[in-house]
């Protein structure tokens, strides 16, 4: 993608003014509350995000067969290769609304996770799968799709995270360090509590104490 081209994605909204911003936020949020560092947006990963969100919508399923991340479709990308996480409204979701609900879905799975003996998740990947990917720490981009809603359709939302996590090995302490339990002190949230189909002027509120608790994360953060 020419930067001009991103340029004038930006200048209409589809970059930090969209909905690809709050998926950003949501996820880094989610992501600081357990010290893996945040996320850039990447309008390239975006763009692959977007065909395959469009794929799934034609294909009317997510089943991780989407083949414009993969070698000999996507060569920005495949040295270290990309994680997809995937999601699927109900009918006559928003943009936004989907974005946000995407991000907290996946982090919904912490109720299944097991931090003390990672090694047990490894037979419960299909449960907690997901929030693994969000969390961890080796993923330093994310790029964001949606193939819209409507009355009578779902939103289909492709997360497509670089590089890929959810690398299991026999080496749990590889896992351990790339997937760390909530910060001591950092309070609990309501996983259930927030999701995408709030009204819009809440959602912005949110936004906006998220952007304060990463801004105050990163002031004490230390690597």
């Amino acid at each position: 993608m020419t930067p001009e081209k991103k340029a004038l994605l930006f200048k209409i909204g589809i970059g930090y003014l969209s909905y690809r911003h709050a998926s950003l936020v949501h996820t880094n949020y989610l992501r600081a509350r357990h010290g893996s560092p945040p996320l850039t947006l990447n309008l390239d990963l975006c763009e692959i995000a977007q065909m395959c969100a469009m794929y799934y919508a034609r294909i009317k399923k997510i089943d991780h067969s989407c083949q414009f991340n993969s070698l000999g479709k996507n060569f920005y990308f495949t040295k270290e290769g990309t994680g997809e996480n995937l999601w699927i409204t109900n009918n006559g979701w928003t943009d936004m609304a989907a974005a946000v609900g995407g991000a907290r879905r996946f982090y919904q799975e912490i109720e299944d996770y097991n931090f003390s003996d990672v090694k047990s998740n490894h037979d419960k990947f299909l449960k907690v799968g997901h929030i693994t990917q969000e969390l961890w720490i080796g993923s330093k981009e994310l790029g964001v799709g949606i193939a819209s809603a409507t009355s009578s359709t779902p939103a289909y939302i492709v997360y497509q995270y670089y590089p890929a996590g959810n690398m299991w090995t026999e080496d749990m302490q590889y896992v351990e360090k790339n997937v760390k339990p909530p910060l001591p002190g950092v309070p609990a949230i309501e996983i259930y509590g927030f999701w995408g189909w709030l009204p819009e002027n809440v959602t912005k509120n949110v936004e906006a104490e998220e952007n304060n608790f990463l801004q105050t994360i990163e002031n004490t953060r230390s690597y």
